[in-house]
């Protein structure tokens, strides 16, 4: 007679175990006799992930991933039945938990693959990339967890309740509920000992002997640059903090000398191109620090002005929430710029200060304004400094023109964009026109007010304008500065780009 032979069990379980506890252990092996598995494996996260997990919660122990193997195989020499994979510490990356356990239903075909989880995941299952397909393939084992029924939980989501028979529920795991990896590290920081009941003798001898010192605790801004490494959301969340540091800095800079000598340009007044003496004129295209180059432009013996793109609606962009990464909001995370600009605007959009202006030199602007910001200082380092403070002694001052330019990203009355638009969405000749007068303005600005150098952004790249029409315009104008100012450096992670696919082949035809 024909027997069917029962398929081999295996029990996937993921974690930081950063450290692995007795609660690990003991939850593991209920597990494995509570459904007769065969095998068992633990799959500790690659340290990128972990690194990021433990700086959201701004913790310093961070075990790296040979520490944690170490410790997990120490238990798995216990217990023929578990082992270790290295699997996502291999891959080094965020992994997701349907890319891990695919992994090994396909090793294993011919086996089982449940997955080991407590009952408060339950509610995200759902939302996980390719959930269904995971629920078909994959069986689940969850913890009871106090004040959570994983029973009603699943009766209550159609996905859930549609694949009730993949999920095995067992009883809270007795006498190891005040047992987490958290409170040993945070007991070990302390110098509690009391931690050591928490671990297994094997795992406390290897964790009892790390040093201290290797594990400094995180700063703010090594919480800033995980937050820009992540998702968009993530970014929004770090620029929002920067926000909010700088709203703490400037309440101590004094910065009347900017406020009370910046000024309004009027919109559309565009006089002739200011006559100046021939000098050889530099062009350069850089993504250097700000702080950085207007240091080295001045030790050239130059006076450099930084032209930015202001925002036509609001004052400072979307700096002060955290949005977008434009030139004009880059620049106002990194100095005091957003001091001057934010006098023009409403008081339900003030930065530090009250605005109290008249409503005539208040946004929004006009095609052509801009401002004038004399002496605003580089008071942080940019992205890739994690936008750390700059010691008071190194900080550069720049004086700033802001010009509001067309805006492609939005039809408003104050820039209808349709006047300016070819039918394929490029910058017709009245729009290259319109922003070509309002460069040279800032340009003749700014050779009046005694400037030999000038720092720009490739101006109109964060409205949305072609970087093909920004070069027609940009090589027009500089045709027309060369030999009136000594330096013209264009400023922005795009610039490299810019100058090799459609400013230098301008220069060829």
């Amino acid at each position: 007679m024909y027997m069917k032979c029962n398929m081999e069990k295996i029990i996937i379980f993921t974690g930081s175990f950063n450290p692995v506890t007795k609660a690990h252990l003991k939850s593991f092996q209920t597990a494995m006799s509570g459904i007769n598995a065969d095998k068992g494996i633990f799959v500790p996260v690659c340290d990128s992930y972990l690194k990021k997990k433990m700086l959201n919660n701004m913790e310093a122990l961070v075990l790296p991933s040979q520490i944690r193997i170490k410790m997990l195989d120490t238990l798995c020499s216990n217990d023929i039945r578990l082992e270790v994979s290295d699997y996502e510490v291999k891959n080094n990356d965020s992994i997701h938990t349907y890319k891990t356990l695919l992994y090994f239903k396909n090793k294993y075909s011919n086996a089982d693959i449940y997955f080991l989880n407590g009952a408060d995941k339950l509610k995200n299952i759902p939302n996980w990339n390719n959930a269904e397909e995971l629920l078909k393939n994959i069986r689940f084992i969850l913890f009871d967890r106090d004040k959570l029924n994983a029973d009603e939980i699943i009766s209550k989501d159609p996905l859930l309740c549609k694949y009730r028979s993949q999920f095995t529920i067992l009883p809270v795991t007795e006498g190891f509920a005040d047992i987490s990896s958290s409170k040993v590290r945070k007991m070990f920081l302390a110098g509690d000992e009391n931690y050591k009941s928490m671990l297994d003798e094997k795992v406390e001898s290897i964790f009892s002997k790390l040093n201290l010192a290797d594990y400094p605790e995180p700063s703010i801004y090594d919480w800033i640059k995980v937050k820009l490494n992540g998702s968009p959301f993530d970014k929004l969340y770090g620029y929002k903090k920067v926000y909010e540091l700088n709203r703490e800095l400037f309440k101590t800079t004094d910065m009347s000398l900017m406020l009370d000598n910046s000024k309004k340009l009027n919109s559309m007044l565009f006089g002739k191109n200011c006559k100046n003496a021939n000098v050889d004129t530099r062009i350069i295209y850089t993504d250097e620090d700000v702080n950085s180059l207007i240091s080295n432009v001045r030790e050239k013996n130059l006076v450099p002005v930084i032209i930015s793109e202001a925002c036509f609606w609001r004052t400072g962009g979307g700096y002060d929430q955290g949005k977008a990464n434009t030139f004009e909001e880059e620049l106002c995370r990194v100095s005091t710029l957003s001091q001057s600009l934010y006098m023009y605007g409403s008081p339900k959009l003030k930065c530090v200060r009250e605005s109290k202006v008249n409503r005539e030199d208040a946004y929004p602007l006009e095609i052509g304004d801009g401002f004038y910001s004399p002496q605003v200082e580089i008071v942080r380092y940019g992205k890739d400094g994690n936008y750390s403070e700059i010691d008071k002694r190194k900080r550069q001052t720049c004086d700033t023109i802001s010009m509001a330019s067309i805006d492609f990203a939005k039809n408003n009355k104050l820039n209808n964009i349709k006047e300016y638009m070819n039918s394929d969405g490029s910058m017709n000749d009245a729009g290259k026109n319109i922003l070509k007068k309002i460069i040279c303005k800032a340009f003749d600005y700014a050779i009046a007010t005694n400037h030999d150098a000038v720092i720009l952004n490739a101006f109109g790249s964060g409205y949305h304008i072609d970087l093909c029409d920004i070069a027609v315009v940009m090589k027009n104008v500089f045709d027309l500065y060369k030999g009136k100012v000594k330096l013209i450096a264009v400023k922005g992670e795009k610039t490299k780009r810019f100058m090799r696919d459609f400013y230098e082949p301008l220069f060829e035809v």
